[in-house]
This record gives C-alpha cells, structure tokens and sequence, in this order.
C-alpha cells in the first residue's frame, strides 16, 4: 500500500533533484517532482522548486500552475512538521 498524504492522496512516486545545472554558461533551476493518485485513480502532478514555488501540472490548461510558494519547517529526527506557506495551506487543483 503506498503511503497517504495529509490530504489523503496516494502517493505513487516521487523524484528529487536538488541542484541547479549549467547548460551553455545558462543556469537551469532543477526541481523535485511528486506524482500522487487519489483514491478515484486519477493522477495528481506537482513541482517543487528550491524557491519554494509549488506548481500543479494542469490537463485542463495544459500547462503548470502555481499553487503556492512555501518554506520548509525546521524539522528533528523524531519531529516533523509540515512546511510554512506564504498563502496558509495551499490547495490542489480539482480538476
């Protein structure tokens, strides 16, 4: 069984690539990616920048949207807390 988010969606996969890369003397920001599935099967994908920026891929619109910008909490070996959004808790898209 794959593990449940807060928001109870079933998290399938996840990516993490936490540098930047230079292409051509171009810096390229790289981001963490996640692809979660709600329990409809529908298939959620989402961004996460070093900035903070939280982006959700839209089918509707066809391109990312911006959810939110959030920081990460500060966090203990046997504590964890949840990341501090500018904006309050972000939402996912409904579509």
């Amino acid at each position: 069984m794959s593990p449940l988010s807060p928001s109870g969606v079933d998290i399938t996969s996840r990516v993490e690539i936490n540098n930047s890369e230079v292409y051509k003397s171009t810096a390229i920001d790289m981001a963490s990616a996640m692809v979660a599935e709600r329990q409809d099967g529908t298939r959620i994908f989402l961004r996460y920048f070093p900035t903070g920026e939280i982006q959700q891929w839209s089918k509707a619109k066809e391109h990312w949207v911006m959810l939110g910008t959030c920081a990460p909490a500060a966090s203990s070996l046997f504590h964890q807390t949840a990341p501090q959004c500018r904006e309050g808790s972000i939402q996912l898209l409904r579509e």
